[in-house]
C-alpha cells in the first residue's frame, strides 16, 4: 500500500534528519572548542594566567554576593520586574511593552527585555535564576574585556591583572550581576565599543563596529546616544579621521531615527515620571547646586558602597590616587582606558543636565563603579614608581 509505505518512511527520515542535526551541532561545538584551544595555545602564558586569575576572583565574588542576595528570593529592585513583565509580553504576544495592547509602554530598554524574553519563550526557568545567569555571564565577560583593554594599552601583566581584579570585586559592580537590571549588558557593550574605537589598527571597519556596539548600547539605554561625544573627544588620541567618525556615528544615528519613529519622537515613556520623582525635592535649587549635590552623592556612594568606608577622609586619599591614575593614563596615552574615562565623563554630564541622580547602586552611570578602584591602583603604582626612581637617582649621585 503506498500510504502505508509513506507512513513508515516518515519516522525514518525524521530520525535521520535529527541525527544529522545532532551530528552537525556536535561538529560545530568541536570546531569551536578546537579554535578556543588554538587561541589559548597561541596566547602568551602570562596573559593566560592573568585571565585565569581574574576568572577565579570573579567566580568567588559571585558566590559571595549570592549569600546576601539569594537567587530564589527574586530581585533586590522592583524595577527588575518591569523588565520581566515587558519580556513576558514580548514572548507571548509579540508586543514589546508592559501593556499587551500598547507597544513600548513602560519599557525603558528595548534590547534587554528581548534577551529576557528568550527565557519565557524557550527555557522557562525561574526569572531570577535566568536573569542572574545572564548578568553573571556578562559580568565575567566585561571583566575580561576590561583586562584585555589594559593589556593592549601596554600595562604589564601584574598591574593589569590587579587593576582588573580590584575592579571585579567593587561592591556595587558585583551587585549589578544579581540586581536583575540591564547594567552589566550596558557596560559590556560600552567596553566593546571602547575596544574597537581604540583598536591599534585604527581602521574604518573597527570604527564602524565601535558605532554598532554603541548603537546596541542605545537599545539598552536611550541616553547612550549622548556618548557619541566621547568618541568625538577621543578621536585624535585614537588617530581617527573624520570619515571614520562618520562611520562610527552612522549606526547610532540609524538606531536613534528608528527609535524616534517607533516612539513618535516621544522618547522613553517613563522619563517624565522619573524626572518628576528626582527633581521634586530640588525645586528652587540652582543648576550649579544640583550638579554639586550630584557629585557629592557620587562621592558618598564610592566611599560607602564601592570602598566600604565609613569615614570620608580615607576616601579623598583614594580619590586623589584615582585622579593621578587618570592623569597618568592621559600622559602615557593608554587609549582604551582614556576612551572609557571619556564615556564615564559624558555619561555623568548627561545625567547632570537631564536628571542629576546616580540611581540605585550607581546604575545610571555604572562605568564609575568599575573604573574607580583600578584607576586609584594605577595612580598609586605610578606615584610609588616615580618616588623610587627619584630615590634611585639621588642614591647614585651620593655614591
Amino acid at each position: 500500500c503506498p500510504q502505508l509505505q509513506f507512513s513508515r518512511r516518515v519516522p525514518v527520515c525524521a530520525h535521520v534528519r535529527r541525527s544529522q542535526n545532532v551530528g552537525s551541532m556536535a561538529l560545530t561545538w568541536r570546531k569551536l572548542a578546537w579554535r578556543l584551544a588554538r587561541t589559548l595555545h597561541a596566547m602568551p602564558m602570562p596573559r593566560v594566567l592573568s585571565h585565569v586569575a581574574l576568572l577565579l576572583v570573579q567566580v568567588a565574588a559571585l558566590v559571595w554576593i549570592t549569600r546576601f542576595t539569594p537567587l530564589a528570593a527574586g530581585f533586590p529592585l522592583d524595577d527588575a520586574w518591569i523588565h520581566q513583565l515587558v519580556a513576558r509580553n514580548f514572548a507571548t504576544t509579540g508586543v514589546l511593552g508592559a501593556l499587551p495592547d500598547r507597544p513600548l509602554s513602560g519599557a525603558t530598554s528595548l534590547l534587554y527585555p528581548c534577551l529576557l524574553a528568550l527565557n519565557f519563550r524557550f527555557f522557562e526557568l525561574p526569572p531570577s535564576l535566568f536573569t542572574s545567569l545572564l548578568n553573571g555571564g556578562l559580568y565575567v565577560l566585561a571583566g575580561h574585556l576590561f583586562l584585555l583593554g589594559l593589556l593592549r594599552d601596554g600595562q604589564n601583566h601584574l598591574d593589569a591583572t590587579l587593576a582588573a581584579t580590584l575592579g571585579a570585586i567593587s561592591g556595587n559592580w558585583v551587585w549589578f550581576a544579581v540586581s536583575g537590571m540591564e547594567v552589566s549588558l550596558l557596560v559590556t557593550l560600552l567596553l566593546l565599543s571602547a575596544l574597537q574605537w581604540a583598536a591599534p589598527s585604527a581602521s574604518t571597519r573597527s570604527a564602524t563596529f565601535a558605532g554598532a556596539w554603541l548603537a546596541l548600547a542605545f537599545g539598552v539605554r536611550p541616553e547612550a546616544a549622548a556618548l557619541l561625544l566621547a568618541l568625538l573627544c577621543s578621536a585624535r588620541l585614537c588617530r581617527r579621521s573624520l570619515r571614520q567618525l562618520v562611520c562610527a556615528a552612522a549606526p547610532l544615528l540609524l538606531a536613534v531615527l528608528s527609535y524616534a519613529v517607533l516612539t513618535a519622537g516621544g522618547g522613553p515613556s517613563t522619563t517624565r515620571g522619573r524626572r518628576w520623582m528626582w527633581l521634586e525635592g530640588l525645586q528652587g535649587v540652582s543648576a550649579e547646586a544640583r550638579v554639586l549635590n550630584f557629585a557629592t552623592c557620587w562621592a558618598d556612594r564610592l566611599a560607602h558602597y564601592v570602598l566600604g568606608l565609613q569615614e570620608l577622609e580615607l576616601f579623598w586619599l583614594v580619590a586623589g590616587f584615582a585622579v593621578v591614575g587618570v592623569v597618568l593614563t592621559l600622559d602615557e596615552r593608554r587609549r582604551t582606558l582614556c576612551v572609557l574615562c571619556c564615556l564615564q565623563l559624558c555619561h555623568f554630564l548627561t545625567f547632570a543636565i537631564l536628571m542629576p541622580t546616580e540611581g540605585h547602586g550607581g546604575r545610571y552611570q555604572p562605568l564609575g563603579t568599575l573604573l574607580f578602584i583600578p584607576l586609584a591602583w594605577l595612580g598609586a603604582v605610578g606615584i610609588s614608581r616615580l618616588l623610587l626612581a627619584r630615590y634611585a637617582r639621588a642614591h647614585r649621585r651620593v655614591w
